[in-house]
């Protein structure tokens, strides 16, 4: 088996990594290199040749106990099987606990399980049109940009760390939801570069009327990508009126080894 090496991505890297990110066949752009003082990781495998055969991106709270959320791990074709998928995990993770969501109907969900990984829960990525919007019924709530100081309370009201739905580069928006009262009905961290929202979290599936109309008022695109985390409602109800599944998910959870 060939040394592999790991180091922090560059500009040079990138359109390797925008072929890598084929594999994945989601919605959205591949990554662009992170702020260096963010909390996003960018990093690539390279053999003993120098060629980048895979690449993790990760997202980091170093301020918290929060887990590593693995957003991407993609090992070229030809290099798969000489362990860089293990390596690069293991390094993403550097030794915290982790997440991350995987195909449902794919078989890698036996490899995570393999370095001990636990199922824990479902997520579901959806396309929707903005003109579907319109047919949706409509549930009274207050919608907007949430301010740093009630991104927290929001947050906390769907058992989301905070760091989640705190933006981290421009494109970035906290969105909410809420009734008169103030209460939350519904928060999302929307990103104009997809366009979409991940997390995506409603009270009922009914608040998605207004939340979307909101998100549109930011959006430049005429649809929108969702990811719908352990909310089978939410999912029905956006498919009926249109709303498209791209892609099913299992999310992976590994404590602190």
């Amino acid at each position: 088996m060939n040394a592999i090496a790991l180091r922090e991505a560059t500009a040079e890297d990138l359109p390797r990594i925008s072929e890598l990110y084929r594999e994945l066949r989601v919605d959205g752009p591949p990554p662009g290199l992170p702020p260096k003082a963010g909390r996003y990781r960018l990093r690539v495998a390279v053999d003993a040749q120098l060629s980048v055969v895979g690449y993790s991106y990760a997202e980091h709270d170093e301020t918290s106990d929060i887990p590593v959320f693995l957003r991407h791990l993609v090992t070229a074709p030809e290099a798969r099987g000489r362990g860089v998928a293990r390596t690069l995990l293991e390094d993403a993770a550097g030794g915290r606990a982790i997440q991350l969501n995987t195909d449902r109907e794919g078989s890698n969900g036996a490899f995570y399980e393999h370095l001990g990984f636990e199922e824990a829960g479902t997520s579901e990525a959806l396309r929707v049109d903005f003109r579907d919007v319109d047919a949706m019924p409509v549930y009274a709530c207050s919608t907007g940009l949430l301010s740093a100081e009630r991104l927290a309370h929001f947050a906390a009201a769907f058992a989301l760390p905070v760091a989640r739905v705190t933006p981290s580069r421009a494109a970035q928006l906290p969105i909410g939801a809420w009734d008169d009262d103030g209460a939350p009905l519904g928060v999302a961290l929307f990103d104009s570069a997809f366009p979409g929202c991940f997390p995506f979290r409603i009270a009922r599936p009914a608040i998605a009327t207004a939340f979307l109309r909101e998100v549109e008022r930011h959006a430049g695109e005429k649809h929108l990508s969702l990811m719908v985390e352990d909310d089978e409602a939410t999912c029905g109800f956006l498919k009926a009126f249109g709303a498209e599944s791209r892609i099913r998910l299992r999310r992976y959870w590994r404590p602190t080894v």
